[in-house]
């Protein structure tokens, strides 16, 4: 049995920026980086932000699905949109997490690029979050 606090927020976020980090490497070496790989390494990177986020606020997640995540965060702290919406559309491409998946296409480079920034506009969202918190304390 893992035992997992919720004082590991911490670690969430800082995977989730390396798995970030990682999948914009990826794009400049498309050799070794398939865009397949790329997705994963986007996605898993966006579910380890959200779970972050659920931590900090002192949550623990029960669906990890992207759009379990995002959906389930609307009632302590609701993401933009346009946001949530680009974070779930990455399920069309692959259902990550789910317990029978039953969608997996490669993505282009154009949905590399649509899925990179949706990780950007998370970061900068957690990162305002933290901020706000840190200022009302």
């Amino acid at each position: 049995m893992v035992n997992i606090s919720l004082a590991d927020w911490h670690t969430f976020l800082d995977h989730g920026r390396k798995y970030m980090r990682t999948a914009h490497r990826g794009t400049l070496r498309p050799e070794k980086f398939t865009n397949d790989l790329i997705m994963q390494l986007a996605a898993m990177g966006i579910e380890n932000l959200l779970v972050g986020l659920w931590q900090f606020f002192g949550h623990l997640p029960e669906d990890h699905t992207l759009s379990g995540l995002v959906d389930g965060m609307m009632a302590f702290c609701p993401l933009p949109d346009s946001l949530a919406d680009g974070i779930k559309a990455i399920e069309d491409m692959d259902d990550l997490c789910a317990l029978v998946p039953v969608n997996h296409r490669t993505p282009s480079n154009n949905d590399i690029a649509v899925l990179l920034e949706t990780g950007e506009g998370l970061l900068r969202f957690t990162d305002q979050r933290l901020a706000e918190q840190a200022r009302a304390s």
